[in-house]
């Protein structure tokens, strides 16, 4: 796009269009744009602005998208994962006290959102809009234009779309590959063939609903990057030994150059009254086959509350038998099962319990969060206040020590309280502490050995990380501007949302935590335009259950769901 100045009626208002490649990065990406896989991104990237964009804390689609959909860290907009972290829900409380593990509340989806959501502003200034496969948009809500649902759909969701009509008069649609295709036991050519088949018929929906009108923003979602890295990561980055997959790389890399031709064709629509964005919710990397034993770590901690008498004694006798577990477990193995001497060991653990101090709790492959137990919940042991405050600190000590036993080197990278990395009213909805391991690790939480570190080697090449990606392009977007990877000072998903509504003239609301990329935008088009704000746009969300999902069937069909994806346990 050449170099002009902008008319009048450029200024006023920019038309946008919106397209996220889920898990994209540009460890991948650089790779396939020198290879000329992507001359379509390669073209918006050169004649625009690009940049890496930072994630949410975990780097997980639900907290990402919803972060993008309100302008907010998760703790205004109250999403941390696919569930509630909360481990003193019912569902937690129902495993007991005495484990380290917090358990996975109910399962979120848009109802769950406390922050007005990006189309509703859009929407209250008049703008039309269409949305396609936008997670955390079910179930599906009135909109100035038409919404298809997105991930968390429950299967076969007669109501995935506003209006409600527009399912009937879509062409063959899905929103996405069914579970059992997503957990890697599909046969490769058959895995490749039916992610082609999913994104030509998104592709052919939204070009279809993109002709149908000048819509002031279209948004549509492309989740194939992320279910092709989490299976093909190796193939995808130049940094790892892919040649044990030589065999299909180039029909890998046919999906990223099916993207690129969908790409090219919603952008020949767009034409130059559109602003084009590219983002993505998370960056990708490889993932770890050494994992963080979070059973072992649990004792390292000192998490657990003994009493004396005869529990005290079982301590004593564990503690004895543990010394001399190696001898033990050597004799007897010929004679029974490891996993049933393994079963045997936890349980002499448990009944030398009272309850815990703390609980920990796995928010993403290598993200950790400790819950401490305070009197203010069912069965708590730790008094709120200094007492809380000095607990907590002495378990960031301790996970900060943690280090490998066979090299010396630190795990945990990375600790911090809560309020450190969150800010509003659901903050206190985190873990007490939030912990990023090193690179080279991830987190067990099944591992029933007292070993810290297990070798485990993964279904999954690739993990999420947080380095995700934004190229703009457009007549309102500075030209050939391109933003170094891991840069400080580079954007966050939620500034992505602040910059639309900028775009599109809308005023932001004064609690948005995002900014409007300034160094991406047109000197003269900001000079022309000042950015307009409003009064917040909080409002209160459900905390129950009953007002989330429709039905227990259904919340638990997604649960389910999740489950065999991976994001529970």
């Amino acid at each position: 796009m050449e170099t002009r100045s902008l008319r009048d009626d450029e200024v006023m208002k920019r038309k946008l269009l919106i397209i996220g490649w889920d898990g994209a990065s540009f460890i991948a990406l650089d790779g396939l744009i020198e290879r000329g896989c992507l001359p379509t991104l390669a073209r918006l990237r050169a004649n625009g602005f690009s940049a890496p964009l930072n994630s949410t804390l975990p780097p997980v689609s639900a907290p990402a998208w919803t972060s993008f959909i309100t302008g907010k860290n998760p703790g205004k907009h109250g999403i941390f994962q696919f569930y509630e972290v909360n481990p003193w829900s019912p569902k937690a409380l129902g495993r007991g006290q005495r484990t380290h593990m917090a358990v996975p509340g109910v399962v979120v989806n848009s109802r769950s959102i406390g922050e007005a959501k990006f189309w509703e502003l859009m929407s209250a200034a008049g703008l039309r809009l269409a949305l396609i496969n936008l997670p955390m948009t079910y179930p599906p809500a009135p909109i100035n234009g038409l919404m298809i649902t997105g991930m968390l759909t429950p299967p076969g969701a007669r109501q995935f779309t506003y209006p409600p009509e527009l399912a009937e008069a879509l062409p063959p649609y899905e929103i996405d590959l069914n579970p059992r295709e997503k957990d890697f036991s599909s046969p490769d050519a058959q895995f490749l063939r039916r992610i082609r088949d999913v994104l030509a018929k998104r592709t052919r929906v939204a070009l279809e609903l993109f002709r149908r009108e000048r819509w002031d923003c279209f948004v549509v979602i492309f989740t194939e990057t992320d279910r092709l890295q989490h299976r093909y990561w190796h193939i995808v980055d130049p940094r790892c030994d892919a040649s044990e997959w030589a065999h299909i790389e180039a029909d890998v890399v046919d999906v990223y150059r099916q993207l690129d031709r969908a790409l090219a064709e919603l952008v020949r629509l767009a034409g130059d009254e559109y602003d084009v964005l590219v983002l993505s919710d998370h960056g990708f990397g490889p993932a770890a086959i050494k994992r963080l034993n979070f059973s072992a770590l649990a004792e390292r901690l000192q998490l657990f509350v003994s009493t004396g008498g005869w529990e005290r004694n079982v301590r004593r006798a564990f503690n004895r038998i543990s010394s001399s577990k190696r001898r033990i477990y050597k004799y007897l193995t010929p004679l029974v099962p490891e996993r049933f001497l393994h079963r045997a060991e936890a349980g002499l653990k448990t009944l030398a319990r009272r309850g815990v101090k703390a609980k920990l709790i796995k928010l993403h492959d290598y993200i950790g969060g400790v819950w401490i137990n305070t009197t203010e919940h069912p069965g708590g042991v730790i008094e709120p206040g200094p007492p809380y405050e000095a607990l907590r600190t002495q378990l960031m000590n301790r996970l900060a020590a943690v280090r490998d036993p066979a090299t010396g080197k630190p795990i945990i990278i990375d600790v911090r309280r809560r309020e450190d990395v969150y800010h509003g009213p659901y903050t206190t909805a985190a873990p007490d502490i939030i912990f990023i391991l090193d690179d080279e690790y991830g987190i067990e939480t099944g591992g029933r050995s007292s070993e810290l570190i297990l070798r485990i080697p993964q279904k999954n090449q690739g993990t999420h990380r947080r380095e995700g990606i934004l190229i703009m392009s457009g007549r309102a977007v500075r030209p050939n501007v391109q933003m170094a990877r891991a840069n400080p000072t580079a954007p966050g998903i939620e500034d992505v949302t602040a910059t639309m509504l900028y775009l599109a003239d809308v005023p932001l609301p004064e609690d948005l935590d995002g900014r409007v990329i300034e160094e991406a935008l047109d000197e003269d088009f900001l000079r022309r335009r000042p950015i307009r704000r409003c009064s917040s746009s909080r409002r209160p969300s459900p905390d129950v259950a009953s007002e989330v999902w429709e039905s227990a069937e259904e919340e638990a069909e997604i649960r389910e769901r999740l489950r065999e994806l991976g994001y529970l346990e």
